[in-house]
């Protein structure tokens, strides 16, 4: 008998099958925003231990609850507010995607010194980890968005907010930028994709308090501390992990000395950042639905 032909049918349809499992797979994972009517007003403010805090949210003018946005949240340092890091993040004109920014603001001391958790808080209970948590629920129930694509920004304080909360809700996020932060130790909730600034001369976080938080998070993905050159060159990164994981480690120990004025400020947060940031987001795998 001749089962040529049976096993080039056979292969044909294990073939379409695969095409067909392959395209469910390639379906973000939708927000319940998703097809509702927009909400007439912005979040602005959640109620954290009874404080209004303030949020700048910033929605497309052109937004349709049928497309798929990302979304981006940026955290301040403890002098700045959400207001000007909107302005020098510079997140908004860098953006690939069609995309929704959130930039929350910190609690402000008498020595108008901002903080994104209190004194004696656990390194994995963070207070504003509910502030994370409340605004994401809420952009997430109002907006249509791919839970997949959910990034964090963070400069100096907020980089080390940013680098706990990253752990903490890892997976909830697909990547995390930072630039001149530490972290508070804790177990990770997942593999941490990351993209890490400091400058060698940091003079306000230690570039040790850095490497503290790359090393957490080389060991918490189980990499190697070996590594590799990647690009951009301009801030002298380095890539850690397996060729082909879905959760990188890109280290970039950059010589951004001076700030836009032309002031020696080794703390600065880089002009090309967003750029860079972005451009890594767009070449990280797509992390895709398995049901």
């Amino acid at each position: 008998m001749n089962y040529f032909p049976f096993f080039c049918m056979l292969s044909v349809f294990l073939w379409l099958g695969s095409q067909e499992t392959q395209a469910q797979s390639l379906k973000p994972i939708l927000s319940q925003g998703c097809g509702k009517n927009t909400p007439e007003k912005l979040l602005t403010h959640i109620e954290i231990d009874g404080i209004q805090r303030e949020l700048i949210v910033v929605i497309p003018k052109d937004y349709s609850s049928s497309q798929t946005y990302d979304l981006v949240f940026a955290f301040h340092g403890r002098t700045d507010t959400n207001k000007k890091v909107r302005s020098y993040f510079q997140l908004e004109h860098a953006a690939k995607n069609p995309t929704i920014f959130v930039y929350p603001a910190g609690t402000r001391d008498k020595k108008e010194h901002n903080h994104w958790w209190r004194k004696h808080d656990k390194a994995n209970a963070l207070r504003d980890y509910e502030l994370f948590d409340k605004a994401l629920t809420s952009m997430e129930a109002n907006y249509c968005i791919n839970t997949n694509d959910i990034y964090l920004f963070g400069h100096s304080l907020g980089a080390t907010f940013v680098n706990s909360l990253g752990c903490a809700r890892a997976d909830k996020i697909r990547a995390i930028v930072t630039v001149a932060g530490g972290i508070r130790h804790a177990d990770c909730s997942a593999p941490v994709t990351a993209l890490m600034l400091h400058n060698p001369k940091d003079n306000l976080v230690k570039i040790a308090d850095g490497i503290s938080a790359r090393d957490w998070f080389l060991k918490n993905n189980g990499f190697e501390k070996t590594s590799i050159k990647t690009v951009p060159e301009s801030l002298n990164c380095q890539r850690y992990g397996p060729e082909k994981t879905s959760s990188p480690i890109i280290w970039c120990e950059h010589h951004h000395d001076y700030n836009h004025r032309k002031h020696f400020y080794p703390h600065n947060w880089p002009g090309e950042t967003a750029t860079v940031a972005f451009d890594f987001f767009s070449k990280l795998p797509k992390q895709l639905e398995t049901d």
